[in-house]
């Protein structure tokens, strides 16, 4: 069973954050189970059973891209695509409202 990833604390301004990318620092981000379990609509302990059976490997971020498109809820899935097709959408479509 994978290791649950412990969120990142945001960094107390943009400036910080600015330097560090400045100085070769790489930003973080980190996810967990309760994360992926809101966007695919699926419990925790479904999520666990998928990486018990192989179907979701968390550690691998390009895995958990195809899993959440697959199993991502209708509604969900809906607004990605109109995100996709959307040449017009920003860099973080959750923010448009």
């Amino acid at each position: 069973m994978a290791k649950k990833a412990k969120k990142a604390k945001a960094p107390a301004d943009k400036a910080a954050t600015n330097a560090a990318r400045k100085y070769g620092e790489q930003e973080r981000y980190y996810y967990d189970y309760d994360d992926l379990a809101k966007i695919t609509g699926k419990s925790r302990n479904a999520l666990y059973q998928a990486t018990a059976r192989g179907t979701l490997d968390p550690s691998d971020f390009e895995a958990v891209l195809y899993f959440v498109a697959r199993h991502a809820t209708l509604d969900r899935k809906k607004k990605f695509v109109e995100y996709i097709l959307d040449p017009s959408s920003g860099a973080n479509p959750a923010k448009k409202k």
